[in-house]
């Protein structure tokens, strides 16, 4: 027992050692301003693994359905450099907008978080068609206000 004891001990300090490690490069992205009518837009960020051990990406998830992310599925060997690649959809989301991407890795670090952001300019036409009735300085989907209660069994008209 006790030679299995210390026999564990020593693979323990010896596989302590040896650890995997990612560095990103660069772990937010800003996309300025740019045109809804364009489409995608996509930015490229890379991580070193500068470990002694090979690391790979175990999942990336985004925060919402616009922005997708696509990553390296290989095993990234030491002092080679790996990449996760992330799309976002501006179609019908004017304004600003800061997306978060959860990287985890099968290193020590463990999670990382990667950001997009910027600023969607919304086509004239797009917001126009979508809100067209002005009501002030607002502009609404519909020119009728739905107020008040219609009870069951009884049955409301308006002539």
């Amino acid at each position: 027992m006790k030679r299995f004891i210390i026999s564990a001990a020593m693979a323990a300090v010896i596989t302590s050692g040896l650890s995997a490690r990612t560095q990103w490069l660069e772990t937010e992205h800003d996309f300025g301003a740019f045109d809804e009518n364009n489409g995608k837009v996509t930015c490229t960020m890379r991580f070193v693994n500068t470990g002694d051990q090979p690391v790979s990406i175990v999942s990336a998830r985004a925060t919402c359905g616009c922005t997708m992310p696509s990553y390296t599925r290989r095993p990234v060997a030491p002092g080679d450099t790996g990449r996760v690649e992330i799309a976002y959809n501006p179609v019908g989301r004017p304004g600003r907008f800061s997306k978060k991407v959860y990287i985890e890795t099968s290193d020590d670090d463990g999670r990382t978080t990667l950001v997009v952001k910027g600023v969607v300019i919304g086509a004239s036409n797009t917001v126009r068609s979508r809100f067209p009735v002005d009501a002030g300085p607002l502009k609404l989907r519909t020119a009728v206000a739905a107020f008040g209660r219609v009870d069951r069994d009884k049955h409301k008209s308006v002539f």
